[in-house]
């Protein structure tokens, strides 16, 4: 880019597409994560009435599973398929799992309104 004296002009822009992919891609999944993982244990125990020991053994596996899981990505991504599409791929594969979620959600919600109708 050239300023007004036709010198080029150092000044970069901060927010390339790439880096504003990725800044998206971290906000919803760090929002997404941390909101299911707030209810995860009420979950477990009211909805799948598991006892209370089992739903935070299970939480706990899950938040292990959330932070190993990187290294599987990592080495795919410097192996296999690059960086870049390594993110598409998953990030494709947590909007899917995320929209399962929500479904279930809505319609296990919705049957419950309908119930309550009825009564």
């Amino acid at each position: 880019m050239n300023n007004s004296n036709g010198q080029a002009s150092s000044r970069t822009s901060f927010l390339t597409p790439v880096v504003l992919c990725i800044l998206i891609t971290e906000t919803a999944e760090r929002f997404s994560y941390f909101g299911f993982r707030a209810i995860l244990v009420l979950y477990f125990t009211r909805s799948l009435e598991y006892e209370e020991a089992t739903a935070i053994a299970l939480f706990a596996y899950m938040t292990c599973l959330a932070y190993l899981s990187p290294l599987l990505g990592a080495l795919l991504a410097d192996g296999h398929l690059g960086r870049y599409h390594t993110i598409l791929i998953f990030g494709c594969i947590y909007a899917v799992g995320l929209m399962i979620l929500t479904g279930g959600a809505f319609m296990n919600s919705s049957k419950q309104l309908d119930v309550k109708r009825t009564l």
